[in-house]
């Protein structure tokens, strides 16, 4: 590879490496000159554009933080509705409890004369046909099997006799609890709940209930108001990503004006812009200007060694013109003696013809 080449590449690589450093001092200074400028009321389009841009970039962010601090106020509406959910559930499960305790201590009292007619009837059915399975499945557990074929009799026997007495068990536990619940309701001290000591208990429940009841629907209520103000098209994380991604073109486009100003001010420095320039931007001024400087001369050994590689190139080509100039000569010339040779050929032939022509006479 030419020395040459190669020293270009090299000057190329290091005058990039200046104009990144150059970049960098002008963006520096324009930012310091533009925040100045902002201040004093300095007359530019430049002024108001970076106004313009450091709004939306304060707009953005406001945005971003109002985005997270939505999803967190939802998150946490999230987990306290969803314990007072869990909450409720219990409370319900255990009214349940109570409601079938006390359907089960009203219609098991004999002693109660005011219980409806169909609440009795039911008991009456359910409760010996729960005792019989009952019994039926206590000796089935203790009946002897004699072979393997009474075993798996006994066994089909047994898980149906079960089933049967899940089936009656639910359906008199489902007794108990409705006829718990309606009988909670009936007024008076002489109801059948106020004679078993339940009613109190399920009062106090119900009053908890209703509470977390009404705790619930304003969390949601609350929930849906936060959602619909938070709301964003393909959910908070991308809405959050975009602002983002628009802060970036912000910081690009800003980056770009403090580069325009501060090549401004550094080449104006001692006329429109003196009144912003302060002591301490001449340090940057003289950076400023000793990289102009390499690079300027970085240009012109680039431009010289380009040069000589130009006339290097332009010698080169010369040359093959000449080496083909004569290439074409040496051809020209051995044309002619092939020319020259079948010429005398032809003159040769023609005296012959002519002398053979004289025979013929």
């Amino acid at each position: 590879m030419d020395h040459r080449k190669k020293n270009i590449a090299e000057l190329e690589q290091k005058k990039r490496e200046s104009l990144r450093s150059l970049d960098l001092l002008l963006e520096d200074l324009g930012s310091r000159l533009l925040e100045r400028a902002g201040e004093a009321g300095f007359p530019s389009t430049d002024v108001r554009e970076y106004r313009r841009l450091w709004k939306e970039a304060l707009d953005a962010q406001d945005r971003i933080k109002a985005i997270e601090e939505g999803y967190l106020h939802l998150q946490a509406l999230d987990e306290e509705i969803e314990a007072k959910e869990v909450l409720q559930t219990a409370r319900r499960g255990e009214l349940s409890v109570l409601h079938r305790d006390l359907g089960k201590a009203v219609l098991d009292d004999p002693q109660n004369q005011e219980i409806p007619a169909f609440f009795r009837q039911r008991a009456d059915l359910l409760s010996p046909q729960v005792d019989t399975l009952e019994a039926r499945l206590a000796d089935m557990e203790t009946e002897e099997t004699p072979n393997i074929f009474s075993w798996f009799g006994k066994k089909t026997r047994t898980l149906m006799t079960r089933s049967s007495l899940k089936k009656a068990k639910k359906k008199l536990h489902q007794l108990y609890e409705t006829a718990g619940e309606q009988f909670s309701h009936s007024g008076g001290a002489e109801s059948p709940a106020a004679k078993t000591g339940f009613l109190g208990k399920i009062q106090k429940l119900r009053e908890q209930s209703r509470a977390l009841a009404e705790d619930l629907a304003e969390l949601r209520e609350n929930r849906r108001k936060t959602a619909a103000d938070t709301e964003i098209r393909g959910g908070p994380l991308k809405g959050i990503q975009e602002l983002e991604k628009h802060i970036g073109r912000i910081k690009e486009e800003l980056a770009a004006l403090y580069r325009r100003f501060g090549e401004a001010a550094a080449a104006g420095a001692k006329k429109r812009f003196a009144s912003l320039l302060h002591e301490d931007d001449q340090p940057s001024l003289g950076k400023i200007a000793l990289i102009r400087k390499t690079v300027r001369d970085y240009d012109g050994e680039i431009e010289r060694l380009q040069a000589s590689l130009a006339v290097d190139e332009a010698k080169g080509e010369v040359r093959r013109l000449e080496k083909a100039v004569t290439e074409q000569r040496n051809r020209i010339a051995a044309a002619e003696t092939v020319i020259a040779e079948y010429t005398q050929k032809i003159q040769e032939t023609q005296a012959r013809i002519e002398e053979l022509a004289k025979l013929l006479e």
